[in-house]
Parts: structure tokens; C-alpha cells; sequence
């Protein structure tokens, strides 16, 4: 998890930026003023207060990013992909009305502009509930060490890094995203047909309003390759985390059936210290 949210805020993205600049003080609104004010004003003039288009964009304000939690980047990246088009050019007017002296502000903007960034963040969104799936799942299995529900803490590891790197468009990640089937055939997918090998970007690219084929089919190789290149450092971690626990544990039971003397103390001791330098 920590690979993915290192690389987000280092990356076009910027996610981060974009929900500072949207809860600093009166920002939010600004931006509903913006939407709806008319020109002469330094509106925008492009919905009526209390419509359907102005509710469905502004009724829920951003979710905050608390302390760069995962579940706080995916809750605000759920509320900012399908609303990014929209924002972007209210966020251009309220910067060209005023001067912020805060850097995340003409960051925020810059990300919003770019389509790449747009795209990248679908990807950050559907790895990071990929990785919260992950957590949650194998939080609390203390004893899959000895085999819980017919698995091994290798296999665990092993299952969880192949779900973290596959491109299936599976119901997981339909669900994730808040599509199902009928939907994606709306869209002109055909999921059950054998003879398309639909992968989720594909689908992920849907949401983002304002993106035409072309330009889509262009994105896919720097998708392919920010997808490449997170997932595999993400699934390496996580099998070499699963190995030391293993190492760990079979050490900790070779000294207790080994030192049942007046040394345990100090092979304990030792034991503690090899956790310590080896999570």
C-alpha cells in the first residue's frame, strides 16, 4: 500500500494537492458560486442552483485525506473520478480571480488539466481497494501459519499478490468501481463474450467523462506500465513479508522446542530482536 500512496504523491496525479486546495476555506464555495454565477459576475453560468446536474456534483463535499490512510485516498478518489472534467474548469476561473499562496492550489489545476493524470487515478483507485481487500482479508487470520480454511501463509501470499497484479475485469473490481454487467453492456462491453479480453482498464477509462476512444487507446501504454510497475513492487513486498513471517515463526517454534532451559530467556530475546530487524 505504501508503494502505491508513495507514488501517487510523487506522480502526475497529485491527489493529495487536489483535496487540500478543495477544503481550504471557502473554496468549495467558491466553486459552487462559479458553477452558477453568470459571467459578468466571474461566474460560469453552466447550471441552475438546486438542478439535477448541480446536486449530483456538489450535494456530497469532498471526503478529507486524513494522515494519507489508504481507505481516505480511495473514499475521495471514489468522489473525484467522475467529477474531475466537471472541476476543472471552475477550479481555472477560481485561480484566475484570486491569488493562493499555497503551492497545492496551481498543482491541483495542473493535475485536473492533464488527462494522463485523470486515467492514472482510476488505476490508483481500483489498486488501492485492491491492497484494503488484501488487508482486510488477512487481518485477523492469525493461524493460517497451520493451515486455516485448507491455506498456508505462502498460498495466502501467493493469492493475495496475483489478485493485486491481474487485469480481470472481475466482479470485485466492477463492484469497486460501482458497475455490474448490465451497465458495462450499456456501454457497448461485452464481458461474457470468450472472445474479448477485457481487462479493467478498459472499464476504468469509462469513467472518466470527456475521454474518446482515441485518445483512450492512446493512454493504454502508460497505463499498462504504471500498472506494471506499482503492482509488481506492491506484490514483491508483500511475498517477502510473508517469507520473514514464515522464517520468523518456524525460528520461534525451533527455540521453544529446543530451549526449554535455563536459556529461553535469552533465545526469546534473540528471537525478539530478529523480528524486530526482519519485519
Amino acid at each position: 500500500m505504501c508503494c502505491l500512496r508513495c507514488n501517487s504523491l510523487r506522480s502526475p496525479q497529485d491527489t493529495h494537492a487536489i483535496n487540500v486546495y478543495l477544503l481550504d476555506g471557502s473554496t468549495w464555495q467558491r466553486l459552487k458560486a462559479i458553477a452558477t454565477q453568470p459571467t459578468n459576475m466571474g461566474g460560469l453560468n453552466l447550471m441552475k442552483e438546486g438542478s439535477r446536474q448541480y446536486k449530483w456534483l456538489f450535494s456530497k463535499s469532498p471526503p478529507k485525506i486524513i494522515d494519507e490512510r489508504p481507505e481516505c485516498y480511495a473514499e475521495f478518489l471514489r468522489w473525484l473520478i467522475p467529477r474531475q472534467t466537471q472541476l476543472m474548469p471552475l477550479v481555472e476561473r477560481d485561480l484566475e480571480l484570486r491569488t493562493l499562496k499555497m503551492p497545492q492550489a496551481a498543482r491541483a489545476l495542473a493535475s485536473l488539466r492533464c488527462i494522463k493524470a485523470g486515467a492514472l487515478r482510476c488505476i490508483d483507485y481500483v489498486m488501492i481497494k485492491k491492497g484494503l481487500h488484501v488487508f482486510y482479508f488477512v487481518k485477523g487470520r492469525h493461524s493460517m501459519m497451520e493451515g486455516e480454511e485448507g491455506m498456508y501463509l505462502h498460498e495466502l501470499a501467493e493469492t493475495a499478490a496475483n489478485i493485486i497484479t491481474s487485469r480481470e475485469a472481475d466482479p470485485a473490481v466492477l463492484k469497486a468501481i460501482d458497475l455490474d454487467i448490465e451497465t458495462l453492456k450499456d456501454l457497448g462491453f461485452r464481458p461474457q463474450d470468450p472472445q474479448v479480453n477485457m481487462t479493467w482498464f478498459d472499464v476504468t477509462n469509462v469513467l472518466i467523462q470527456g475521454l474518446d476512444p482515441e485518445t483512450s487507446e492512446e493512454l493504454m501504454p502508460l497505463i499498462y506500465g504504471y500498472h506494471e510497475r506499482v503492482t509488481q513492487r506492491m506484490a514483491s513486498h508483500l511475498l517477502i513479508n510473508a517469507e520473514q513471517i514464515s522464517r520468523t515463526l518456524t525460528i520461534l517454534a525451533y527455540l521453544f522446542r529446543s530451549s526449554l532451559n535455563s536459556h529461553v530467556v535469552g533465545c526469546l530475546t534473540w528471537c525478539i530482536h530478529h523480528v524486530g530487524s526482519t519485519r
